[in-house]
């Protein structure tokens, strides 16, 4: 009669019960190959590792979590777990949380936080301009500080992102009519007053290609130390930057400042 008690009733067919075995609880249920039951709940769902006691919490109709779970593409995000009947599976249920102190530019609508999306409430595809972007960009999840001041219409922090490829490349992010966009301008070239934008190698000139062009450009690696763009835009605007450290070519540790000359090229002094 104890072990009666314990087992755990399956909520798909409601005729067997869930046996614990190596892939995790599978559905007893047999009489012939077309009269079975596929129902199972794996040791390990979306990340999370499944206990015994949360196996019969689900199969009881309960709500379980919320967890750190897991994407398949390995990106975190938080949600709770429960049956689903109509598709007869576990899956993620997530909180209807709103973002505070913000609101849609486009009709002031709340801003929704999901765990793929950020999304005005009263977005649609008939009324574009509502808030809506991913919550993960090119391998990077927001935090929700920083999808909030995006839709105030502030830029983010300069941020490494990943191509498809697994490059990296460095870029703010902008909101432009309710959507998310790269921004790898940094300021104003010193040199012909475009912008100087973040490359691979090096910040160069948006007139690189110009008539006459411009070749305005500064390392993003000198003596050792990473450029950031914060040094390129205080050297631009104040044309030298503060002492910092530097290495020789003999690995010796020196402070330098970096400077530009009237042809605006980039020294190291």
């Amino acid at each position: 009669m104890d072990n009666e008690q314990k087992k755990i009733a399956c909520p798909a067919c409601g005729k067997g019960h869930l046996r614990e075995g190596g892939v995790g609880y599978v559905c007893d249920y047999f009489k012939g190959m077309d009269d079975k039951c596929r129902f199972v709940i794996y040791r390990e769902m979306f990340g999370h590792a499944m206990l015994r006691e949360e196996v019969e919490a689900l199969c009881s109709g309960a709500t379980i979590g919320p967890y750190t779970l897991t994407r398949k593409d390995g990106s975190a995000y938080t949600a709770a777990l429960r049956y689903a009947p109509e598709t007869q599976a576990i899956a993620p249920v997530f909180e209807d949380k709103m973002l505070d102190g913000v609101s849609c530019p486009h009709c002031c609508g709340e801003i929704r936080a999901g765990a793929k999306y950020y999304a005005c409430t009263n977005g649609s595809k008939e009324d574009p301009g509502h808030v809506f972007f991913s919550r993960v960009i090119a391998g990077v999840e927001l935090e929700d500080g920083v999808a909030a001041a995006l839709v105030r219409g502030e830029p983010s922090g300069y941020i490494n992102f990943a191509k498809k490829s697994g490059e990296v490349f460095t870029a703010r992010l902008r909101m432009v009519d309710g959507e998310v966009k790269f921004d790898a301008a940094v300021c104003k070239c010193p040199a012909c007053g475009g912008a100087v934008m973040i490359g691979d190698k090096s910040y160069y000139c948006s007139n690189f290609k110009g008539t006459p062009p411009c070749d305005f450009h500064v390392f993003k690696e000198m003596g050792s130390r990473a450029i950031t763009p914060e040094i390129v835009a205080s050297l631009c605007h104040k044309r030298e930057t503060e002492l910092m450290c530097f290495c020789t070519k003999d690995g010796k540790s020196v402070e330098r400042k970096i400077i530009l000359n009237d042809a605006n090229k980039v020294l190291l002094i």
